[in-house]
């Protein structure tokens, strides 16, 4: 769909379009709570009858873990690459993928050197740092500060300019981080595109049903699936120091 240029007197050329498949297959997520009558009649203060609230609460806790446990470990690739890697040009590590503006600045570097079909640029910047609760604090200052001290004597000079003041929406999310998950870091750092550009993940939900059934009946759930996408979509910083 790249733009050509007409001659004069010519029409226009007719574009072309190519697929790129990403499969995403919807499996069954549900639980079952069984009570008797009795339970219900002896229930005095409710408790029981909120059940179904927690049943609620529990479709999002599934949609969550499932969520961030396929982004902290993404399958490989279809040409068999770790889906974060140096070699799909979306991984930082060492000591200079400690969260700093230096390293945004690489990473942003990393973005720019995407490449679509054909070896043109994909042509998307990163639009979200998405970190750990522990380096939420440091990634705001980072990312809204518009100038740092440079001296001892606390003066400001244009060398000081934050480059990365207002290019990025600051995410938190305590899954990166948790306790006991494979994969979580307190140190690691991701940037991301805006999904709607070009989503590293996708959540898909049969039918397109994103909320729970919850009945007092033997019931059919609707299903709930994640996938990685396109790897192209987010650079990876282990932020080791």
């Amino acid at each position: 769909m790249k733009f050509e240029k007409v001659p004069r007197g010519s029409r226009l050329k007719h574009g072309t379009v190519s697929d790129e498949k990403y499969e995403v297959k919807a499996g069954t997520y549900g639980i079952m709570f069984a009570l008797e009558r009795e339970d219900l009649r002896n229930d005095d203060l409710g408790a029981l009858t909120r059940i179904p609230q927690g049943v609620g609460m529990g479709a999002a806790d599934a949609v969550n873990e499932a969520c961030w446990e396929l982004f902290l470990n993404p399958p490989k690739t279809k040409d068999g690459k770790d889906f974060y890697s140096t070699a799909n040009k979306n991984l930082l590590t060492g000591a200079k993928s400690e969260l700093s503006l230096d390293a945004i600045s690489e990473a942003r570097k990393q973005f720019a050197k995407m490449t679509r079909k054909g070896g043109a640029p994909i042509g998307v910047r990163p639009s979200i740092l998405l970190v750990p609760p522990e380096l939420e604090d440091k990634a705001l200052t980072l990312t809204k500060a518009t100038q740092f001290v440079g001296g001892a004597d606390g003066t400001l000079s244009p060398s000081n300019y934050n480059p990365q003041v207002g290019r990025f929406k600051v995410v938190s999310s305590s899954y990166l981080s948790a306790e006991g998950w494979t994969g979580a870091s307190e140190k690691a750092w991701f940037l991301l595109t805006d999904p709607n550009r070009l989503a590293a993940f996708e959540v898909a939900f049969l039918d397109g049903k994103d909320q729970p059934t919850v009945e007092q009946a033997d019931a059919d759930f609707d299903a709930l699936r994640v996938a990685a996408q396109d790897f192209r979509g987010v650079v990876k910083s282990t932020g080791e120091a």
